[in-house]
């Protein structure tokens, strides 16, 4: 009985470390490739504990903040061609090769930035092929538009843009997520870990 009570306890404890450490954020841009051209079918934000991967390809994607600063820049690939098999009337595989659709839909995964307000697709000739707002999940840029808004008599010598980002950074450094303050802490939990592990081994012997 003691064993399994034991066994519970740390497998609760470690299951809490790793969630905390390894939380990882990304936008999912659920996108429609047809003839060339991309377009948004839906896109939203989530937490994963798996580190996501895109194929990569001669395709980019840049992400930009409030200012227009790249942020980063990805290279991905379109998943349009197929392996397939040819079977004869029996039913063996008789032949087969590659095909190219021309119509696709697929998910592109890519990190989250919480000052990203647009982000732009390119085609392999670096021609945009689609630009998608998601000012809407950015902290830092729903503070600068609320700043400015009760700010606008403020002179060119007080540099208002500085005193912009001074608040935007701060503003947005007390909003961490849940998770980004648990991971910030893992190694408390590591050590409360331990201290409950000894305690608990010194109560069965007993």
């Amino acid at each position: 009985m003691k064993k399994t009570i034991l066994t519970l306890i740390l497998s609760i404890f470690l299951v809490g470390l790793l969630s905390a450490t390894s939380v990882n954020t990304y936008y999912n841009l659920n996108l429609n490739y047809n003839k060339g051209e991309i377009t948004l079918l839906s896109n939203e934000i989530e937490q994963s504990l798996d580190l996501i991967d895109n194929s990569v390809g001669e395709y980019s994607v840049a992400l930009f903040d409030y200012k227009g600063n790249i942020l980063d820049i990805y290279f991905f690939d379109v998943p349009n061609e197929v392996i397939y098999d040819a079977l004869d009337e029996n039913g063996t595989i008789s032949g087969g090769g590659e095909m190219i659709l021309d119509e696709v839909n697929f998910t592109l995964s890519i990190p989250y930035y919480k000052n990203a307000t647009r982000i732009l697709i390119y085609d392999q000739n670096v021609t945009r092929k689609l630009e998608i707002d998601v000012s809407f999940y950015s902290k830092e840029y729903e503070q600068y538009k609320e700043f400015n808004a009760t700010n606008q008599n403020v002179s060119d010598e007080e540099e208002p843009a500085n005193q912009v980002d001074k608040s935007v950074n701060d503003d947005v450094t007390k909003e961490k997520t849940f998770f980004e303050k648990l991971s910030n802490y893992w190694w408390v939990l590591l050590i409360i870990l331990l201290i409950l592990l000894v305690i608990i081994i010194n109560y069965i012997r007993k």
